[in-house]
């Protein structure tokens, strides 16, 4: 990746936050840009979901670099996710 360019990032549920976090921080090492979709996988799974966007550390790291952070369920109007 080129310093300064845009990068598509997608995660779920149960990935290891500390890798993501060190990987976030090469990423803003390199001027890169990150747009992060979340997928709710506890939606995918048919269960419920507990886990609130202000509780992960992940996100909150992700709003304080001022990335666009988008969070897909099962059954989301894709177009109103995005708009």
């Amino acid at each position: 990746l080129k310093d300064g360019s845009c990068v598509l990032l997608f995660f779920s549920d149960g990935m290891n936050q500390n890798d993501l976090l060190y990987s976030l921080g090469l990423l803003r090492a390199k001027r890169v840009r990150p747009v992060v979709i979340f997928f709710d996988r506890a939606s995918f799974l048919g269960e419920y979901s507990t886990v609130k966007s202000t509780d992960d550390p992940l996100k909150q790291e992700l709003f304080s670099q001022r990335a666009p952070v988008y969070t897909v369920a099962r059954g989301d109007d894709l177009t109103g996710v995005f708009v």
